[in-house]
């Protein structure tokens, strides 16, 4: 029993608040406005919905900023939450841009907002858009979002081939911040380029930076953000080894390479055993982790069908 949750009523039937607490005792009972009810539900749905994106499971988190929308259709906490979810899913970057452009109708200058929306357009190839929308948002940022906006614009810059202003925000973001994105993005402009040293320089500083990276418990946002640009910042609580091509020091993300080579993350050491310090594979098509390491043959469940370790330290995939 009790009265707890149940509706308040005024005079003339409205409901205007929420049974919250009583002092029998004394005849004291506490209650929670309507208003306030409705302004603070999508705060603890979001809440909920960060445990749920710290732990990887952003289907779950936009059920949660989903349905902090529905007491709130504007609220800004639910729609920035929603729009980085929707980003690191990867499945629609147009409803990531609608949420954060419903924000931004509101208040222009929101630059969680920007960021997110500068974030989507560039996957999507609208680069100018991109660059537009973190430009207005780099002052307003802070100073290590600040270096992650200028390692995005440095991508998006690239890919349109302007070469001066990719290397300048390139070289501003590490200069910045010395962090795994940061770098890996500089190896990435450094590489279109034809820079081939240079980014292989980068790109090993980037990747013992990442195996660090993890134990600074970065935000679920910062996480899904960077994910949508490069997987490896995606499932950070997971046991993941890297797989390069050797021909050029990509990151393999589909079967088409002929043969890979297996890195530990831990010490960089090129992979010849399952006696070394790596857990798992991991497919990077939808993340399903491949059987057993200690088996001859790594068997997934779909497009990678066999890992077959040779004598030389490569494994080529069948």
């Amino acid at each position: 029993g009790g009265m707890s949750g149940g509706p308040i009523l005024n005079e003339s039937s409205e409901l205007v608040g929420i049974h919250a607490a009583a002092d029998r005792g004394g005849g004291f009972f506490w209650g929670i406005t309507i208003e306030t009810f409705l302004n603070n539900a999508p705060s603890a749905f979001a809440q909920n919905a960060l445990v749920r994106m710290a732990n990887g499971d952003y289907d779950g988190a936009i059920a949660d900023f989903s349905q902090g929308l529905l007491f709130k259709p504007d609220s800004e906490v639910a729609l920035i939450g929603l729009a980085h979810a929707r980003l690191a899913q990867g499945d629609d970057y147009s409803r990531v841009i609608d949420d954060a452009s419903q924000v931004l109708r509101r208040n222009s200058n929101n630059a969680e907002a920007l960021l997110v929306r500068g974030a989507a357009r560039a996957k999507l190839d609208r680069h100018n858009d991109a660059i537009e929308d973190l430009r207005r948002a780099q002052s307003r940022l802070s100073p290590r979002l600040q270096a992650l906006s200028l390692a995005l614009q440095a991508r998006s810059y690239a890919d349109e081939g302007l070469a001066l202003e990719a290397n300048t925000s390139a070289n501003d973001a590490v200069s910045t911040l010395t962090h795994p994105f940061t770098l890996l993005s500089r190896a990435y402009v450094r590489r279109t380029y034809g820079d081939l040293s240079a980014a292989s320089g980068d790109e090993s500083q980037g990747r013992t930076l990442l195996s660090e990276y993890e134990a600074e418990s970065p935000s679920p946002y910062e996480v899904a953000l960077l994910s949508a640009f490069d997987e490896r910042f995606g499932g950070m609580n997971s046991s993941i080894i890297t797989l390069v091509d050797p021909d050029d020091d990509d990151i393999v993300t589909d079967p088409d390479d002929d043969v890979i080579t297996l890195v530990s993350p831990d010490d960089d050491d090129i992979v010849t055993d399952p006696d070394d310090d790596v857990i798992t594979l991991v497919d990077p098509d939808d993340g399903d982790i491949v059987t057993d390491p200690d088996d001859p043959d790594f068997i997934a469940d779909d497009s990678i069908e066999k890992i077959v370790a040779s004598s030389d330290g490569r494994v080529a995939i069948g």
